[in-house]
């Protein structure tokens, strides 16, 4: 007999409702970062400041949120 699929039993159910609901909460959380950290540029923060915030290098910072400017 073959185990049906974790996702379609009453547990499985209940285990992929939340940790879909946790992604979407990181899905936000990440989208607001971004704002954040595209803002803090454009007010003068400089890519060294976000790279440091962010725990990220200079060059990430720049090309993710900078538009590739240095």
């Amino acid at each position: 007999m073959q185990r049906p699929a974790g996702y379609v039993t009453a547990e499985g159910r209940h285990w992929f409702v939340r940790l879909a609901r946790a992604q979407r909460t990181v899905e936000k959380a990440e989208r607001a970062r971004d704002e954040i950290a595209r803002e803090a540029l454009a007010h003068g923060l400089g890519v060294r400041g976000a790279a440091l915030a962010l725990g990220i290098d200079k060059g990430t910072v720049s090309r993710r949120y900078n538009g590739g400017a240095s």
